[in-house]
């Protein structure tokens, strides 16, 4: 059975020799005693499990493994995950490769020289029709471009089809708690079957995204809700990359909000404009590779990455140029240090997740860590100021958790382009100057001796409002929906508690963040939050069935536990009001409670919402967390019972 069924590669040979081992183990727990001592091991050295690099194509027993063809049900791994990591091998493994498909469409590649999308690509050599692969990958892979251009990606969607993708970056300290590496990288797992020439188009993904949850805190176990599976057609990945990401945070309804913004014209397409501006990242400091001459610059002010703030320029984090030679001096592109320049931060600000940029009007050098939009004429600084405000604003904040590929991810930066790809907003300057000059005011406070605290306190709440009022100014510009906002919020009142979490690197603090997420906190009784998700049932229902004398209420069965809705339409004699809440029956919600658990193993759950349909009424039933009743949710949750409505309909007309 061994013989047939079971086959593996390492380069490793301990590996392998451990795999041997384990295989024999499990041989002799389904031996009797009396025949052990007569058992005889079978060889699978070289024969199934082959000591070899993967990509070693000149191997003999690798060869022989792949000409067989063998029909593998299954093939799963765990590849080496290194970044520019890809050897000779793996490279002329790809070329040739390349060699033979050169009627693809999209040529095989990989980002990064990241070795594991190698392998992604290789064990097709061993797949028939039938097989099913599911490697563990770096997280990266689905989110990280080269210019915002992922040829891994382009041939993947085309080559493959992609059965599911479990994402683990959000849990992916609690998931390798034992590893010794501080800097735990995300992972998740990809599942998937070599399409062998066939279309993909019409092929669905389930993604599921693992989120930390009170579950964990409380008892180590991982649960997944409802709204955290999503299905997609693949040829909507080919369309839109950015998909990828908005899969792991956001729902079909930011889908939709985003193709929406992204119809609109960038930054980046603004700026491109080379009579009018120039834009690149500063200098780059090297120790051991610092081979060009900078010493023109010498005796210029230098400010520090750290000086760049919220409308601010930190004078006491700008020093004076001092070095003779960098690694990178930016030769071709020295209008770029020239005031008037807009200075961002690709390091996001973990607060809002906002950009910190600041209009520098002094000549300046500055690291690589700083991208620098200079503008030629002296109209266009209204236009720098514009981008600053965009960059401090809310719908900043939505974009990069919903599309940027390492928020909420890995860590809390932005790409250049990621930056300069969101919508252009004019906005009054006055936004700018106004909050600016507070912030300066509260600069000058704080360096007297005593602060006035008192003063201090109300210019930090002059800046708030000034802040609320310039959100609300690009809101309105943006064209903004009642709906497109309730997304945003989400975004910004669950989302973000999340990325928080994600970021925070000792395993107690995270424990201790999940315990007190307000993401996760149950609901009082009398919280608006769940009139608000009752009320869009009412908007979306009432006029329909309000008729005939009738009238289309919500009661709400409320408990610390869990939460249900009915739905019904009653006589219009019987009504006092559209939105009814009480305090329920524990037995019963104990018993939803318990319905709505699945156990997968015995630290995965998933949390089902219970719904239906009875002949007077449709109700809901959730776990008490303040996440899973957002507006947001409400929109998505009575679109699924609409759907089902017209489902029924056409069934019954049928």
């Amino acid at each position: 059975m061994v013989y047939d069924n079971i086959f593996g590669i390492d380069k490793d040979y301990d590996a392998i020799q451990v795999a041997i081992f384990s295989i024999y183990l499990t041989l002799l727990d389904y031996q009797e005693p009396a025949d052990i001592e007569k058992f005889k091991f079978p060889n699978l050295y070289g024969k199934n499990l082959i000591c070899s690099d993967t990509f070693d194509v000149d191997n003999l027993e690798l060869k022989e493994l792949e000409e067989k063809k063998l029909q593998f049900d299954y093939i799963i791994g765990n590849p080496p995950w290194k970044g520019s990591g890809g050897d000779q091998q793996a490279k002329a493994y790809l070329s040739n490769r390349r060699k033979k498909e050169r009627n693809v469409r999209n040529a095989i590649g990989v980002n990064n020289n990241e070795l594991a999308e190698y392998f992604v690509f290789r064990v097709s050599d061993f797949c028939s029709a039938n097989t099913e692969v599911a490697l563990i990958i770096h997280s990266t892979s689905l989110y990280n471009s080269k210019d915002g251009v992922s040829v891994f990606r382009k041939y993947l969607l085309d080559q493959f089809y992609i059965k599911g993708v479990t994402e683990l970056a959000c849990v992916r300290k609690e998931v390798f708690d034992k590893s010794n590496d501080k800097s735990i990288a995300p992972a998740c797992v990809l599942f998937y079957k070599f399409a062998n020439g066939s279309n993909t188009d019409s092929n669905i993904i389930t993604h599921v995204s693992i989120k930390p949850s009170r579950f964990f805190s409380l008892f180590k176990v991982f649960s997944i809700c409802r709204n955290d599976i999503q299905q997609v057609q693949q040829n909507r990945l080919k369309e839109n990359d950015w998909l990828w990401k908005v899969l792991v945070y956001g729902s079909y309804l930011d889908f939709i909000l985003i193709s929406r913004l992204k119809k609109m014209d960038t930054i980046g397409s603004l700026i491109n404009d080379s009579n009018r501006f120039v834009h690149a990242t500063g200098v780059t400091f090297s120790e051991n590779d610092a081979k060009y001459d900078s010493s023109q610059w010498i005796g210029r002010c230098f400010i520090n990455t750290h000086a760049v703030d919220c409308f601010f320029l930190n004078p006491d984090k700008i020093e004076t140029f001092n070095i003779q030679k960098l690694g990178r001096n930016r030769s071709t592109q020295q209008d770029i240090f020239l005031a008037p320049m807009l200075l961002i931060r690709h390091g996001l600000d973990m607060e809002e997740l906002t950009a910190r940029s600041v209009v520098s009007n002094i000549d300046a050098i500055f690291k690589k860590s700083l991208l620098s939009i200079k503008a030629y004429k002296p109209e266009d600084i209204s236009v720098l100021k514009s981008v600053s405000c965009s960059y401090a604003s809310e719908i900043f904040s939505y974009l990069s958790i919903l599309t940027f590929s390492s928020v909420g991810i890995e860590r809390e930066n932005a790409k250049e382009q990621e930056l300069l790809g969101i919508p252009y907003v004019e906005i009054d300057n006055r936004f700018y100057d106004e909050i600016s000059s507070l912030y300066n005011i509260q600069y000058q406070e704080n360096k007297k001796i005593p602060i006035d605290g008192i003063k201090v306190c109300k210019t930090q709440e002059d800046i708030k409002n000034k802040a609320k009022n310039l959100n609300e100014a690009i809101k309105t510009a943006l064209r903004l929906s009642d709906d497109e906002l309730d997304l945003i919020d989400y975004a910004l009142t669950i989302n973000l508690h999340v990325v928080r979490i994600n970021s925070t690197n000792d395993i107690s603090k995270r424990i201790e963040l999940l315990r007190n997420c307000p993401a996760f906190k149950v609901i009082k009784k009398e919280d608006k939050q769940l009139i608000d998700y009752a009320q869009v049932y009412i908007d979306r229902y009432a006029k329909s069935f309000n008729r005939n004398g009738k009238r289309f209420m919500v009661d709400i069965h409320y408990s610390e536990q869990m939460i249900g809705m009915f739905f019904r339409v009653i006589d219009e004699k019987d009504f006092t009001e559209e939105i009814h809440v009480s305090q329920t029956d524990n037995n019963l919600l104990a018993l939803a409670t318990k319905l709505s658990s699945q156990r997968i193993t015995d630290q995965l759950f998933v949390q089902k919402d219970i719904r239906g349909f009875e002949k007077e009424f449709f109700y809901v039933f959730k776990p008490n967390e303040k996440r899973l009743w957002h507006k947001a949710i409400a929109h998505l949750d009575v679109n699924e019972f609409s759907d089902a409505m017209l489902r029924a309909g056409g069934e019954k007309n049928e």
